[in-house]
């Protein structure tokens, strides 16, 4: 298919979507170990970006509750946030994802 290059993570996705000028990341299917983040603060490119997980990673058909899509937050010391969106002012779609938190390896 046109337009589609997988990424291994869904930071590089994000990046490259960014760098393309568009406007929506596609998420296959998988495991993702990484927090995601979409903050103005260090790219206003984020600003209005969409993240779009539960796709099928053979046609990129979607469906959510047949592809699961899961993020595994990182694990370490102090306060762990495993999405973050900050300042967005545009319409910002996040879906299609399920969310495990990561673990501190400290208390608080």
């Amino acid at each position: 298919m046109s337009g589609y290059h997988p990424c291994e993570t869904i930071a590089h996705g994000r990046d490259r979507a960014v760098a393309e000028g568009r406007s929506n990341v596609r998420v296959a299917a998988g495991a993702y170990y990484e927090d995601v983040v979409l903050d103005v603060n260090i790219d206003a490119n984020h600003n209005g970006l969409n993240l779009r997980g539960g796709h099928n990673p053979l046609d990129w058909t979607v469906a959510a509750q047949a592809n699961l899509t899961v993020i595994y937050g990182t694990t370490g010391a102090g306060h762990r946030q495993t999405v973050t969106l900050n300042g967005m002012t545009a319409s910002t779609v996040f879906e299609g994802f399920v969310i495990n938190a990561g673990s501190s390896t400290e208390a608080g």
